[in-house]
Formats: C-alpha cells, structure tokens, sequence
C-alpha cells in the first residue's frame, strides 16, 4: 500500500475540520439536485476521509457546539 504524503494528509485533516460548523444536513441539496445515490457517495467519501486522518494520528475534533 502507498503512503499517503504529510502534506496531502495536512489538506485533508483542514478540509475536515472547515465542516466542522456545516449543519448535519448538509448533503440534502446534493441529494435533492443529483439524487440519493450521488449524496450517499458523497457521504462515504466523506468517512473514509475521516478514517484515513484518523489512522495517520490526526484526529478529527470539532468545537462543542454553541
């Protein structure tokens, strides 16, 4: 298996936590304008993003919400 570069895995630990003040149902207008299939893919690319920083050691925390 390929390493995945520092700086590639730095991108995508900030990308994370930038959703982190999206609202729970933010793939609703995917789902609405692409359909249901589009908006689950969308969701699994969205875990297994999480699980990739996540096992590089850079957990993914968000702020407790106001």
């Amino acid at each position: 298996m390929a390493e995945i570069p520092n700086e590639l895995l730095a991108l995508l630990h900030t990308a994370l936590m930038s959703l982190g003040d999206a609202p729970q149902d933010v793939t609703d207008p995917i789902r609405e304008k692409l359909g249901v299939e589009t908006s689950m893919a969308v969701d699994d690319l969205l875990a297994a993003s999480y699980q990739i920083v996540e096992a590089a050691g850079r957990p993914v925390i968000f702020p407790p919400a106001a």
